[in-house]
């Protein structure tokens, strides 16, 4: 036994040093009250194991800090090693349970496993192994066959972490498998969360992936300490519920910024809202092409379409144009994803009521994926979970996007989806008259006819405020012409309320 001063990001532990033979590489856990590090040689790699006798200096330092995001210290238990990881990957076939899905093959979770896992800069998938499990709530999920085919696995392999594909290990399963195997071990949530990590740029972004952590560190707690009963510093509390204490207080203080951050969309949201600018949310599983579709329904260069998943991690609005309509905001929405806690989605509540606000939603389908139909089944469940209301639902337009990428025609499935190519092109010219009807029909605007005088102030005040369809001169009167002009409930009134009714024609 040896000591190793600072070796983990919650204490100093007493370590145990043991011979473990695979290829050359640090590593860090992501398990609570857990650090792994490695010293190669020429054929053996040491292992240090750490042992709980808990100091939590670094712990309450992060979550006693309550200043805004970017200057809050980073708790190691999600941070990524430097050089990546080489992982064995492990999809559970399971036979009951709440995990049971019957709209997907265990092959087309495994491949999103592995699109999921390598989205991470410098980490691949070193193996794959699907096993079969008969309860997904054991402590070690498998029996021993199969955990011993894991162990072999990841010694041929030479891999450094394992990825579990569930939603989210129980604590007592994480730390279990992380004791068993003397490794890494992540599940979804994690893998998940470090991408948001990588990707979030803005403060939002930040927070709102900060209070996504927050269950997950809760759900570790108590693994962390073993259940010690003892006092701190005399306060007739446990470390266990300080700890817990101390969540809370973290939790309320990012919900307190990510308020801040939600009164400053409010008020854009009002400032549209004033402006009349109908407004179409773009949503889809992840890596659907909704950037795509968005670029080339507006023109904007500023957007870079990824082939790459959760690219977008921030509602962003761009404007575009219809026939009918001068002005459109397109929103562009992060992507869904399938298994994964509530918790996280509802950390995104606060970016995900531009869709529960929208006029009119688009969503995009990737048809030349094999699980497109469970993808599409996800985005509907989610969007029903964020409340996005009835009627909103039932006038979405589905978009099958990437027929470039199919071999034969459309699949018929008896719903109403308009095919279309962000590359080539295809089916945009259709999308944007069934964009433009929906808007129309959801915001209450009509085309309306009135006969005003050429350049006049009424013709002035409706070029403003609406979109001319058509413009002729009046055959009876060169002075006059006879318009027809989109425009809302409430623009119609306040020129009726300015130049009377006299100017309409029926």
């Amino acid at each position: 036994m040896v000591i190793l001063p600072n070796v983990s990001f919650i204490s100093r532990r007493v370590c145990l040093i043991t011979l473990h033979t695979c290829s050359h590489r640090q590593f860090l856990s992501p398990a609570l009250g857990s650090k792994l590090c490695a010293h190669g040689t020429n054929n053996s790699l040491i292992t240090v194991r750490t042992f709980t006798e808990t100091d939590s200096i670094e712990f309450e330092n992060y979550v006693q800090s309550n200043t805004y995001v970017e200057q809050q210290p980073k708790f190691a238990l999600l941070n990524l090693p430097r050089v990546g990881h080489d992982v064995l990957i492990v999809q559970p076939r399971i036979k009951k349970g709440r995990r049971l899905r019957t709209d997907t093959t265990t092959a087309l979770q495994l491949a999103e496993a592995v699109a999921l896992l390598e989205t991470l800069p410098g980490w691949k998938a070193a193996g794959r192994l699907t096993l079969k499990t008969d309860n997904d709530m054991r402590k070690l999920i498998f029996k021993s066959g199969n955990l011993e085919r894991i162990r072999d696995s990841v010694k041929e392999k030479s891999a450094t972490a394992i990825f579990i594909n569930f939603d989210i290990l129980t604590g007592v399963q994480h730390a279990a498998l992380q004791e068993f195997f003397r490794l890494p071990i992540y599940d979804r949530y994690t893998v998940v969360l470090n991408i948001f990590r990588n990707h979030a740029r803005t403060k939002e972004a930040k927070l709102q992936i900060a209070l996504a952590e927050i269950p997950y560190y809760r759900a570790r707690i108590w693994h962390m300490h073993k259940g010690t009963g003892r006092n701190t510093f005399g306060t007739g509390q446990t470390y266990y519920e300080r700890q817990q204490q101390q969540l809370q207080t973290r939790e309320a203080a990012l919900r307190r910024q990510l308020a801040e951050v939600k009164g400053e969309r409010s008020l854009l949201r009002k400032k549209r809202r004033q402006l009349e600018f109908p407004t179409v949310a773009v949503v889809g599983y992840t890596n659907a092409g909704k950037t795509a579709l968005i670029k080339r329904l507006t023109d904007d260069d500023r957007l870079q379409p990824r082939d790459q998943l959760f690219a977008t991690l921030d509602v962003t609005a761009h404007t575009g144009r219809l026939h009918m309509l001068k002005c459109v905001l397109y929103m562009d929405t992060v992507g869904f994803i399938s298994d994964i806690p509530t918790t996280l989605v509802a950390s995104f509540a606060s970016t995900l009521e531009d869709v529960v606000l929208a006029d009119v939603i688009v969503h995009v389908l990737d048809l030349s994926h094999p699980d497109r139909e469970a993808q599409r089944s996800n985005v509907l469940e989610t969007l029903d979970k964020i409340g996005v209301p009835h009627k909103l639902l039932d006038s979405m337009i589905e978009v099958g996007n990437k027929v470039d990428l199919l071999p034969s025609p459309v699949p018929e499935n008896g719903r109403e989806c308009i095919p279309i190519s962000c590359i080539d092109g295809t089916g945009l010219s259709e999308l944007r008259v069934v964009i433009e009807q929906k808007l129309i029909e959801n915001t209450g605007r009509s085309v309306a006819r009135f006969r005003v005088p050429t350049g006049g102030s009424e013709y002035s005040w409706l070029y403003r405020e609406g979109t001319f369809v058509s413009c002729i001169v009046d055959a009876h009167d060169s002075n006059y012409s006879i318009v027809d002009v989109v425009l809302s409930t409430a623009a119609k009134a306040k020129f009726k309320h300015l130049y009377g009714s006299v100017c309409a024609v029926d």
